[in-house]
């Protein structure tokens, strides 16, 4: 059983001897519960510090210090006043000098060290304003008399063990404050660097009452403002007016009069703060104003006091414009957290002009916006010490960089390049850091009273002898209009006796635009796309912006080349028209419609057609270019279709239009070089209809076969006395008239040109699988041969061809040669046997046979290896067995495994 008084306080020691003398005493029962606890925790710690796991001690050790004080608790031990503080502050030392790094558990560590050291030195009488008598006296011997000094090692280098520390901690009131203030910043800045700021402003706030005991305001309200500025950034309404208090009896002690005065005003305004505090320190308020000289002006924050919950601007009419000089009127709702009303002399909010207005360019909803880079310019690079690099930055003129917000950052992207043109590096430029990179404010809402400057109150929006009542207030602000621009409201300031209230207006700040704007031409196509090949309608606009249109004001619309218009009330289209406009009103828009005609021809995809308009502009005496970009009503698509060594054409006209169908007649295909190709003819393989209604969702398909009245012995011979063909190209042209099935448009001819060669079938390919001999069908696993006949219906300068056999690996098994050169100048027809082997039973298709061009190498001893294989184009050869099959029976000997295609 464990002793029931606690004679020996003396903490743990993580040294590997001392605990041997620990385990001694164990095993002669002479221990206490301390014993068995300090003999555990030290060898479990020993073994995770010699493990690398040195935070896991500091972890483990805070659980050990509560669960074993509780322990005492619960077994009723009869223990010295403070010497269950002295065991957790030696036990907590010991840890901490053994132990390296920051992180929770090592500043949670030094912060309940510090609090039993206080406890500590309230019992012993060596806290500041206390002084220590002979019962004090006599605790302090009493517990340095229940330390074992010997269970703690001798440290080198002036360094002290805990035994060490604790009793100089314990010696005087002058060492207990120093290693006191010590423990405490050690634990602030553990706290800070581990980003938990809370809790070490809640130490700081500790602090402050300790210097204060001290007679060091200073010092005190060091902390308690670095707390309050923490405190209000989270939200803790109850923490920060503590603080506040505080904070205002610092103020008072040392007689600053005007931070003494700011304070008083937060506490008066502060929600958290009893109604009795708040009406207190109104009156204090009242009563510093009276002191002070009615002419002075004192500066200080509303964030809390006076908060702006909206500001909107007073207009007759909703699409009214502010203009230059105007009256303006604003209606502002201001919140008052004063727990009485006060009477204020004025309400003015500053009104800065934040951005000017720039000069609207002329725009249109059909303006191409494609993004056009800014040139660059060569200048030394900045960033880089080596010389051979090189930097291109972009150029930005200074009537933009003064068009730009300037409280907002100005990037710049800037390339340096080396002397081998190589990139080196990019980086991101601020052309304006030095305007908007500030220091962060790091005081408090108290200290930043001091740093609040009044902006520019010239043209600002004024209220005169308002009564401002605790909650909601609407004020009515007057003011004029300034030159044209966007005005931001900053900052507002009530002014109440002698007190200045300001408060900056948070982002997104209220703004105003004071508009003059010129006259703004558009050009508009509405939700339709336009289509080439049909009449399209556009809206041009004029945006009057701050001007009168006077009836009759014209202006000239040039189209570019296969582009024509006209105005409403014309039939004929022509390539510049003038357009007359209706008068107009400031800020109105004013509309007249007109018709533009695309020309369509030989359109052959869906690609749009891009067109250029050029609109003069009355104001600025220039010419505006637009493009208008249209896609085809219709296209054709051409086709060269073979079947053996016939050859068919197909053309298809496809529709874009969402909405309309087409009918379309006279379709016609001719041969424009028939001069060049008197062998060639088209013969139509179309219905004889007289029209076709085509649509987005149907297009219209033709056909004509394309018949040569050249045989192989009409050919001619060349030089050399080999037989050839014409190459000449072949070009046709399609023709036919189209209109809108409504009838809305009138007949309109389309016409579109397509040129194509190679359109003969030189050769065609047969082959076919026998059974082998004595067999009727071919089976699998047995040797069946190839039969394969080219044959030449159109001779060709390359007589050298090669052929190849390409099956599937796992159908077929070519046994013979897969390819091999043939000369087919001497014979039309050319038969081929190849031994190939079925292995698997069923519908197997043929394995496929390949033709080419082969062109040996020249010079000697070429062979295959350094020949070349030119492929010939779609159609010359024709491969009649393509897509056959052959039944192949399973093999005699069949398994029940043996798999068969179906």
């Amino acid at each position: 059983a464990f002793n029931l008084q606690l004679l020996d306080w003396t903490g743990f020691s993580l040294d590997k001897n001392i605990n041997s003398r620990l385990r001694t005493n164990i095993e002669r029962c002479e221990l206490s519960l301390l014993d068995l606890r300090n003999y555990l925790f030290s060898r479990q710690g020993g073994i995770l510090i010699s493990m690398g796991k040195g935070d896991q001690v500091s972890k483990r050790c805070l659980n050990f210090l509560h669960n074993t004080l509780q322990e005492l608790n619960i077994m009723e031990m009869e223990c010295a006043e403070g010497s269950k503080e002295i065991w957790v502050c030696l036990c907590a030392l010991e840890v901490l000098n053994n132990t390296k790094g920051n992180n929770l558990h090592t500043a949670a560590l030094w912060s309940f060290l510090r609090e039993k050291l206080l406890v500590l030195g309230k019992l012993c009488g060596l806290t500041p304003g206390h002084k220590p008598d002979s019962s004090q006296l006599h605790l302090v011997v009493s517990l340095f008399g229940g330390l074992k000094d010997e269970r703690y090692l001798k440290l080198e280098n002036n360094q002290q063990n805990p035994a060490e520390r604790l009793k100089e901690a314990l010696s005087s009131q002058h060492s207990f404050e120093k290693n006191y203030l010590d423990i405490a910043e050690t634990a602030i800045s553990n706290y800070k660097h581990i980003g938990r700021i809370r809790s070490a402003r809640l130490i700081g706030i500790e602090l402050a009452e300790f210097y204060l005991d001290a007679d060091q305001v200073q010092q005190a309200i060091a902390f308690l403002a670095d707390s309050l500025k923490t405190f209000q950034f989270e939200g803790w309404e109850t923490l920060s007016m503590r603080t506040l208090l505080d904070l205002a009896k610092c103020y008072k002690l040392i007689n600053e009069s005007e931070k003494y005065l700011r304070t008083c005003v937060q506490i008066a305004s502060c929600p958290g703060a009893s109604l009795q505090d708040r009406e207190f320190y109104f009156r204090e308020i009242c009563k510093k104003l009276d002191e002070h000289p009615a002419g002075s002006k004192i500066i200080a924050s509303a964030d809390d006091t006076v908060q702006v919950l909206s500001a909107t601007q007073i207009k007759e009419r909703l699409d009214e414009t502010t203009v230059p000089g105007c009256k303006i009127k604003f209606t502002l709702e201001l919140h008052s957290n004063l727990p009485v009303d006060i009477e204020c002399s004025s309400i003015e909010v500053s009104v800065v002009q934040s951005l000017p207005e720039p000069e609207r360019k002329v725009s249109t909803v059909l303006e191409d916006r494609r993004a056009s880079r800014r040139g660059v310019n060569r200048s030394p690079s900045v960033a880089s010490s080596n010389a051979s690099v090189f930097s291109l930055a972009e150029e930005e003129d200074e009537s933009e960089e003064s068009g730009r917000d300037p409280g907002k950052p100005h990037m710049q992207e800037r390339l340096e390049y080396k002397q081998d043109k190589s990139l080196y590096a990019a980086r991101l430029v601020c052309r304006n850091a030095t305007k908007v990179l500030k220091r962060k404010d790091s005081s408090g809402t108290i200290l930043k009273d001091g740093q609040l400057k009044p902006a520019d109150y010239c043209n600002a929006l004024t209220a005169s002898n308002v009564t401002l009542y605790p909650g909601l207030n609407k004020v009515e602000l007057h003011g004029k209009a300034g030159v044209q621009g966007i005005y931001t409201l900053s900052q507002i300031r009530v002014c109440w006796r002698q007190l200045s209230l300001l408060e900056n207006l948070g982002v997104p700040a209220p703004t105003f635009t004071v508009a003059r704007e010129e006259p703004v031409i558009l050009l508009n196509k509405g939700d339709t796309e336009l289509l080439a090949g049909k009449s399209n309608k556009l809206s041009l606009s004029i945006y009057c912006g701050s001007e009168n249109i006077e009836a009759g004001l014209e202006i000239s619309v040039t189209c570019g080349r296969g582009l024509t218009a006209r105005n409403a009330h014309d039939s004929e289209y022509s390539n510049t028209i003038t357009v007359k406009f209706p008068a107009g009103s400031p800020f109105e828009t004013i509309s007249v419609e007109i018709w533009v005609l695309c020309l369509l021809e030989n359109k052959k995809d869906a690609n749009s057609i891009e067109y250029t308009v050029k609109i003069s502009d009355p104001w600025r005496q220039n010419t505006m270019d637009i493009s208008l970009n249209f896609m085809p009503a219709l296209y054709s698509t051409f086709n060269l279709l073979t079947a053996m060594s016939k050859k068919f054409l197909q053309l298809k006209v496809h529709c874009l239009d969402q909405k309309l169908s087409y009918r379309i007649s006279n379709v016609s295909l001719g041969l424009v070089n028939e001069e060049k190709l008197p062998e060639l003819k088209l013969e139509s393989m179309n219905d004889d209809y007289s029209e076709l209604v085509i649509s987005k969702q149907f297009e219209g398909a033709f056909l004509w076969q394309l018949v040569s009245s050249l045989s192989f012995s009409g050919s001619t011979s060349d030089s050399s006395g080999n037989k050839k063909v014409p190459d000449q190209p072949a070009v046709v042209m399609l023709t036919l008239t189209y209109t809108p099935e409504d009838g809305s448009e009138p007949e309109r001819e389309f016409r579109s040109t397509f040129q194509f060669q190679d359109y003969r079938t030189l050769y065609t390919i047969f082959a076919k699988v026998e059974p082998a001999k004595g067999n009727e069908f071919c089976r699998a696993s047995t040797l069946c041969p190839m039969k394969i006949e080219v044959e030449q219906l159109y001779p060709d300068p390359h007589s050298s061809l090669f052929y190849e056999i390409l099956a599937d690996q796992t159908q077929w098994a070519v046994c013979g040669k897969q390819g091999a050169v043939i000369d087919i100048q001497q014979s039309v027809k050319e038969n081929i046997v190849v031994d190939v082997m079925p292995l698997t039973g069923g519908h197997l298709p043929l394995p496929t046979v390949r033709l080419s061009k082969y062109i040996p190498a020249e010079g000697r001893g070429g062979g295959l290896g350094s020949a070349r294989l030119d492929p010939f184009s779609i159609g010359q050869v024709y491969n009649m067995s393509r897509t056959q099959q052959i039944h192949v029976l399973p093999p005699a000997n069949q398994g029940q495994e043996f798999l068969s295609l179906p």
